[in-house]
């Protein structure tokens, strides 16, 4: 019998009846037709095989205390780097299921050694075991590192290095198991496997660890993997990488809730998506959480449930946020569910019940934006029936929202709803209206009006300046606020003009329907500047004065003086003082 049979006849039955490691080595050698192996067995007879199982136990758990698995995790996987073995270093990582692949067991490994090494070389934990045992085969048996082994050789025959060394690893592995704190091995999941193996990835199933104990692999883990196969390969409507997937039919089939499909989705994250715009089966959802599926498990582009779900109904985010899952949780762009439920389809309910659960009122996420900054570029969204920004700004500000913070690009919410204000104004009269009352809004809960640009949102509106040079008059409303709420109109922006000079220079270039917002606005900057009301509208008698004046000036160009002056200057005299 080779090795690799050896191995895969036993390895099953060693979770539920394990020898000693010694009496595996035993066995293994009985089942070796070589004559050289009676030589390499009394060799290896002098090692103590146990001495690794209590230091690879505490190894054990001190990984799992430090990075304790998830609730998807199926199981978990033992492994050397390939069967050459030339450093027997030994790694595990969790796994979402175990599978059969061309008819070999395979693992598909969610917990992966690259994320555990890089969280444990920040943490200064190490996250490999060498046992010292397998250190000794190597100097017993004669082979050293990069060592190709011949038959003929002084060295042990490679059949020999193969079989008692994943035989060892089998069978530490398994006593190793038995000795760490069960709780940690055990998760809201029926079973978890245990299983060691190859780099390469086909993995020998060990057994399965309950919460009562020890079962074999065959009987309760392996048959359930094997028989979901046979119904996936029947129906492509339980196939999770399939078009024609239908949710709804691979749970009415007892499928596995907690499986992924090929790009990392769980059965909740394909519920939360659904099947197209406005289509999620909230049943579904229920189901699929209350069945104990992982919520904080995140997707493609590490969304996470809560990300799709949090302007659903409040009972769905409820029971999200009860089984931990994240409102801070971000995604590959930075978008995270505090974000996203400051959109206008997310009930004030839900904002305040993920407050409640440990979501940051002041969180940045794209371009260093808050939830501030979300709410000033949608605008107020009761046009949609929904709560309106006043109530929502009220509640983050109560939470400790910091009405004044900055973004990325150095620009506070109120910034951010002026800008988009100028925007929209003249254009949409219902999108103006919905800025309009965001800043009102915010300068309610006190943002300074006295912000200044760094750079020009719209061409309205100048750099280094203040929202009270922002050129889009209308009615005056949004000006006339800021002026309330404490604006300057003396200060000035790069260009060295102020708010008034602005105003003033829209008034000379005004339509007649649209002078009297500007008007007001230049007659309220005015009385802020302390100067006389009254100037702020040009009067018609002041205008008659203009053009008296103009026209005194013209009989002085028709003067002798003037004419003799010109040739004096030696210059020609006008073709007017020529006539």
């Amino acid at each position: 019998m080779n090795w690799e049979t050896f191995i895969h006849k036993n390895s099953g039955t060693w979770g539920v009846n394990p020898p000693s490691i010694k009496d595996g080595i035993g066995q293994f050698f009985d089942s070796q037709s070589s004559k050289k192996a009676a030589k390499w067995r009394e060799k290896l007879g002098a090692i103590k095989w146990d001495r690794d199982v209590a230091m690879l136990s505490e190894w054990i758990e001190r990984v799992l205390r430090k990075f304790p698995l998830g609730d998807d995790i199926a199981g978990l996987w033992f492994y050397v780097p390939e069967i050459e073995l030339n450093h027997p270093f030994t790694y595990f990582v969790g796994s979402r299921s175990f599978f059969v692949n061309e008819g070999e067991w395979a693992c598909d490994t969610a917990w992966n050694l690259s994320e555990l090494a890089e969280k444990a070389k920040a943490k200064r934990f190490a996250t490999e075991f060498v046992p010292s045992v397998l250190v000794e085969v190597q100097r017993v048996l004669n082979v050293g590192p990069g060592d190709v082994v011949e038959i003929d050789s002084e060295q042990a025959p490679f059949e020999v290095y193969a079989g008692v060394t994943l035989t060892y690893m089998g069978l530490l592995v398994r006593h190793a198991i038995e000795k760490v704190d069960r709780k940690l091995l055990v998760g809201k999941r029926e079973f978890r496997g245990v299983g060691f193996g190859y780099a390469s990835g086909d993995v020998e199933e060990l057994g399965v660890v309950t919460a009562g104990g020890w079962k074999a692999a065959s009987r309760a883990y392996a048959v359930e993997y094997k028989e979901q196969a046979k119904k996936v390969s029947a129906n492509p409507k339980l196939d999770m990488n399939s078009e024609s997937f239908s949710l709804s039919a691979y749970l009415k089939a007892g499928m596995d809730v907690h499986a992924m499909d090929e790009d990392g989705n769980t059965t909740l994250m394909l519920a939360a998506r659904g099947s197209g715009f406005g289509t999620v089966n909230y049943a579904i959802v229920r189901e699929l959480i209350e069945a104990g599926v992982n919520v904080k498990t995140p997707g493609v582009s590490k969304a996470t449930p809560l990300l799709m779900l949090c302007d659903g109904p409040l009972d769905i985010v409820q029971l999200l946020l009860k089984r931990g899952a994240d409102p801070n949780a971000r995604n590959s762009m930075d978008h995270t569910p505090m974000h996203s439920s400051m959109g206008p389809n997310c009930k004030l309910a839900n904002v305040e019940l993920m407050l409640k659960h440990g979501g940051d009122a002041n969180l940045q996420g794209i371009g260093g934006r808050r939830p501030l900054h979300t709410i000033a570029e949608d605008g107020d969204p009761t046009y949609m029936r929904s709560t309106s920004s006043e109530k929502r700004i009220q509640l983050l500000v109560k939470h400790g929202a910091k009405i004044d913070a900055l973004d990325g690009e150095g620009q506070s919410p109120l910034l951010h709803a002026v800008g988009r204000y100028a925007i929209y104004s003249g254009q949409e009269t219902d999108r103006q209206s919905q800025f309009f009352k965001v800043i009102l809004a915010l300068l309610k809960h006190g943002a300074n009006p006295n912000l200044t640009y760094k750079f020009a949102p719209d061409p309205r509106i100048p750099v280094g300046g203040t929202p009270l040079m922002c050129r889009r008059y209308d009615d005056g409303e949004v000006h006339l606020a800021l002026l309330k709420h404490g604006a300057d109109p003396k200060l000035t922006c790069k260009k060295g003009k102020t708010a008034l000079d602005y105003a003033k220079l829209g008034l000379s270039k005004a339509k007649p329907k649209d002078r009297k917002g500007i008007e007001a606005v230049i007659a309220a900057m005015e009385a802020a500047m302390g100067a006389d009301v009254a100037t702020a509208k040009p009067s018609a008698k002041s205008k008659t004065g203009a053009k008296q004046g103009a026209s005194a000036k013209k009989p002085a160009v028709k003067t002798g003086k003037k004419k003799a002056s010109s040739k004096k200057a030696g210059k020609k005299p006008s073709k007017k003082a020529r006539r």
